[in-house]
C-alpha cells in the first residue's frame, strides 16, 4: 500500500537523520514551545473559558491577552515555516544546516506561507460544499447514530485535498514553483493512496497522544516532556510526508 509506504518512509527520514533533524528544528521548536507555555501559564484560564464557550470569556479578553495570543501565534507560524523550508531543502537538495539554527530564508518562507493559506482555503471551501450536504444526508438517513462520523469524514476530506495539492509547498521551498492544477494532475489516480495516508496519519497522531491523555496529571514533568517529544516527532514526520510526496510524484524517487 503506497500510503503506508509513504508514511513509513517519512518516519525513516527522521530517524535516519536525527542529527540533522535536531539541528534544523530543536532550537526553533523549543522557542515555539516556550512561548506557547508562557501564554498558557499566563492566560490558561481565559483560553479555557473561550474554548468552553463561557459567556464571560469576552469580558476576560483584554489587550494583554490579545497581544500575547498574537505573539504566540506569530512565533509558532514563523518557527514552523522556518523548520519546514529547511527540512525540505535538506532532504531534497542536501542543504546542510549550519550550527543549531538553519539558514533564514524569508522569501521562501513567505511563499510557503502564502501557498499554505491557498491550499487551506481550497480545502475549507470543498469541505463546506461537500461536507454540509453530506452531513445533512447522513443525519437524514442515519439520524443521531451517524452524527459522530461527520467530523471524521470532513477531516478526512480536508486532509485528502491537502495531500492532493501539497506538492506546491516543497516546490516553493526549492524555488521550483508549480501551480495547483499541476499538483492536482501529478496526484491523479491516487485517491486510495491519499485516503489511506490520511487515515494512517490520523491514527498515528491519536495513538501517540494516548499516553498523555491517560496521564492523571497533565502538568507533570513526565507528561510535559513526553508531549514535547511527541509533538516534535510528529511535526517532522508531517513535513517529511510532504517532502516524500514531492520526491515521489514530481522527481520520480522511489519510496522504500
Amino acid at each position: 500500500m503506497l500510503g503506508w509506504r509513504i508514511f513509513m518512509h517519512s518516519v525513516r527520514l527522521v530517524l535516519g537523520n536525527l542529527e540533522a533533524a535536531f539541528r534544523v528544528s530543536a532550537v526553533l521548536y523549543l522557542v515555539s514551545a516556550g512561548v506557547q507555555a508562557w501564554f498558557l501559564i499566563r492566560f490558561g484560564e481565559v483560553s479555557q473559558a473561550i474554548q468552553m464557550g463561557n459567556p464571560a470569556s469576552m469580558a476576560m479578553m483584554d489587550g494583554s491577552y490579545v497581544g500575547a495570543a498574537l505573539i504566540s501565534a506569530i512565533t509558532t507560524m514563523i518557527t514552523g515555516l522556518w523548520i519546514a523550508v529547511a527540512w525540505h531543502r535538506f532532504v531534497l537538495v542536501g542543504e546542510q544546516p549550519d550550527g543549531w539554527l538553519p539558514k533564514w530564508q524569508g522569501g521562501r518562507m513567505l511563499g510557503y506561507f502564502g501557498r499554505s493559506i491557498l491550499i487551506m482555503l481550497v480545502a475549507m471551501i470543498a469541505a463546506l460544499v461537500i461536507g454540509v450536504p453530506l452531513g445533512m444526508l447522513m443525519g437524514f438517513v442515519g439520524g443521531p447514530a451517524m452524527a459522530w462520523m461527520i467530523p471524521f469524514l470532513v477531516m478526512l476530506l480536508v486532509m485528502s485535498i491537502f495531500y492532493r495539492l501539497c506538492l506546491i509547498l516543497p516546490a516553493a521551498a526549492l524555488d521550483r514553483p508549480i501551480k495547483l492544477g499541476a499538483a492536482w494532475e501529478a496526484t491523479k489516480d491516487q485517491t486510495g493512496t491519499i485516503v489511506s495516508l490520511a487515515i494512517v496519519t490520523l491514527a498515528a497522531t491519536l495513538i501517540m497522544q494516548i499516553p498523555s491523555m491517560l496521564n492523571s496529571d497533565p502538568t507533570s514533568i513526565i507528561n510535559i516532556v513526553y508531549s514535547l517529544v511527541v509533538g516534535w516527532f510528529m511535526m517532522l514526520i508531517g513535513v517529511s510526508v510532504l517532502t516524500t510526496f514531492y520526491g515521489h510524484f514530481i522527481e520520480g524517487r522511489e519510496v522504500d
